[in-house]
Formats: structure tokens, C-alpha cells, sequence
């Protein structure tokens, strides 16, 4: 009987169980040698794959370059569009670390977004850490240098840090100078949002692409000054960080606390209103993003990550439910209860 119970689990076990092998586990960090730069300086990023798993695996590094990136160099990758870089991995060999890089340069002011993710043929169990992006900020050089020390400091907060689908987000970066002495003249507050949101108003901040630049009034020895922005939530994020920096032409004495970030999640908005009331649906007034519906909610959301199809049909864990049944069902005959 032990003999015919082994048969029956193997003919069970679908052809395709070798695939299980093609499980892997990569993760990604993408990390410049420096954050801040002068307007046509170059930044080198590293890219780093980890394959913790005990299995050989492959995989392929997509770069998303901002707008304006020019001098692109890498060894490793190359150009799939003016966006874009690809970098293929053939063999990522068990619990290794691989290393990429690559050269970049901005021409202009701002903000700047890079961004990385990998990809593989294998199912990857947890893809929350496939992708990875960093902001370099690019500031002009002045002629003119105040020398004046300040002691600025900002901070950021939000009405909620869960934000929903189509309904308005209002954030407010507060900036404060704490030097004792001097005044503060004219900084400067730029803030990186993610493209899950985009920019709806606010009365002294413009936007250029995801990066907003608020001015400030000179800050008195002491004083602080408020900046409201609102923004609208246009996709699903769990991970949305909105990152804010204060600038300015005078050297500060503790720029530790120069920029700041938060962290906020974008659900649909059916989990807070219940299908039963579509007028919470609503979006703002006037905006090309209104949502009316719960359906038109529900459709938001993402489809789940399917499991690598297994030959013979079904998954592997359908496939592992049916050979515990007949495992169940033959300890039951042995046992003499029914089944």
C-alpha cells in the first residue's frame, strides 16, 4: 500500500515540478556617488543585483534616465532609447552580488529622477524590492556668494498619510531658519513627487515635470514660513515618497536638516467609501480625474501577479493541495474512520 501511495504522489506531481527551480529572489539598489551636482558635473551610479537564493537565475536591468540626461557612459549597459538603458545579466550565480555602473550628466537646474529595476525569467517571490531610484539635485553655481551663515530646517507633513484614488492630497513643507543672528534671504524649497501623483495647485510653487520649486520670504532670525501644495493622486502606490529640499545662495551651518521626505500609500478609493456609496467617489471639481463609479474604481486596481504555469495545468500549489488530499485520504483508510 506505501508503495501504491508513493506511485500515486508521483503520477500526481505534474511534469512541469522542475520549474519550481526557476523560483528566484533578486532585489536591486541603485546608488549615485553623490547627490548633489553642478549643472553639466557627471554622477556614477551603482547598480547592485543580489540573487540570495540557492539557484542560478538571470536577468535583465532596465534604467530609466530623466529628461536632459546627456554624457550617458557604462560598460555594461547600452542605450535602448533616449530614456532608456539595458543591462543583461546571463547568469547570476547562487547567493552573489553583482555590481553595474553607469556615467550621467544634467545640464540644468533641478531635480533629477534615475531609476532602476530587474527583471528575470524566473517567478521572483517578492518583487517589492525589484526596483530602486535615487534624486540628484543640480544646483547653479553662483558669481555672487552671500557669506552669511543661516541655519535653515524643513519639514513635511500631510493631512493623510493614506490618500485616495482621484481625491485631493494637501501637503505643507514648513521652513524655518534657526540661526540665532541672520537673516535667511529669499531660500528656495524644491520638491520631488512621485508620478504616481500629479500636481494640481498651489500659490507659490510651479511646477516642471515632478518637480515643484516654491519660493519662500526671507526668514528673520528665528521665524518660519509655510508652503501648501495639493496634489492628485492618479495610481496605485503603496510606496509614494514625496522628498523636499530647502535651498538657498548662503551657507548653512547644519544642512543635515536641509531636506526631508514622506512617505505616503494611494489605495482605491472603494476600501474607505464601501460599494454602497458612489459619492464618495467623486473627485475635485473641474479635474480631468474624477472617478464616479466603484466599478470604475475596482478597475484601478491591478491585477494580482500570476504563478508560472506548470505542464499539465494548474499551479504548483494546486498541484501540492491534490497530493496532500490523497495523503489525507489514505492515512484516513488506515486510521478506519470514514472519509
Amino acid at each position: 500500500m506505501k508503495c501504491l501511495l508513493l506511485i500515486s504522489a508521483l503520477l500526481l506531481t505534474p511534469p512541469g515540478w522542475a520549474n519550481l527551480y526557476l523560483y528566484t529572489n533578486l532585489s536591486i539598489e541603485l546608488t549615485p556617488d553623490r547627490d548633489r551636482i553642478y549643472p553639466g558635473d557627471s554622477v556614477t551610479f551603482a547598480i547592485t543585483v543580489d540573487n540570495p537564493s540557492t539557484v542560478t537565475s538571470n536577468g535583465v536591468v532596465t534604467v530609466r534616465l530623466p529628461e536632459g540626461t546627456t554624457d550617458i557612459i557604462s560598460a555594461d549597459c547600452i542605450a535602448s532609447t533616449t530614456a532608456t538603458l539595458l543591462c543583461t545579466l546571463a547568469e547570476l550565480s547562487p547567493q552573489s552580488i553583482t555590481t553595474l555602473s553607469f556615467t550621467a550628466s544634467t545640464p540644468h537646474e533641478g531635480h533629477y529622477k534615475f531609476g532602476a529595476a530587474i527583471t528575470s525569467a524566473a517567478f521572483d517571490t517578492d518583487n517589492t524590492d525589484d526596483s530602486d531610484s535615487s534624486i540628484i539635485a543640480v544646483s547653479a553655481q553662483t558669481t555672487t556668494v552671500n557669506t552669511t551663515p543661516v541655519d535653515l530646517a524643513i519639514t513635511l507633513s500631510a493631512t493623510s498619510e493614506t490618500q485616495l484614488i482621484s481625491r485631493l492630497a494637501s501637503f505643507t513643507v514648513l521652513t524655518s531658519n534657526h540661526h540665532t543672528t541672520n537673516t535667511a534671504v529669499a531660500p528656495v524649497i524644491e520638491i520631488a513627487i512621485p508620478e504616481s501623483f500629479a500636481f494640481y495647485t498651489s500659490d507659490t510653487c510651479t511646477a516642471s515635470e515632478q518637480v515643484l520649486r516654491c519660493n519662500v520670504e526671507s526668514l528673520a532670525p528665528g521665524l518660519s514660513a509655510t508652503t501648501t501644495f495639493a496634489l492628485n493622486p492618479v495610481s496605485l502606490d503603496a510606496d509614494a515618497t514625496i522628498q523636499a529640499y530647502a535651498t538657498s545662495t548662503q551657507p548653512d551651518q547644519e544642512p543635515s536638516d536641509n531636506e526631508t521626505q514622506l512617505l505616503a500609500e494611494i489605495i482605491p478609493a472603494e476600501i474607505l467609501c464601501g460599494a454602497g456609496n458612489p459619492g464618495c467617489y467623486g473627485g475635485p471639481a473641474g479635474t480631468d480625474s474624477t472617478i464616479d463609479t466603484p466599478d470604475a474604481v475596482a478597475a484601478l486596481v491591478p491585477e494580482p501577479e500570476s504563478q508560472p504555469a506548470i505542464a499539465g495545468g494548474g499551479s504548483a500549489p494546486a498541484s501540492l493541495s491534490l497530493v496532500f488530499l490523497v495523503l489525507f485520504i489514505y492515512r484516513r483508510r488506515l486510521t478506519g474512520r470514514p472519509h
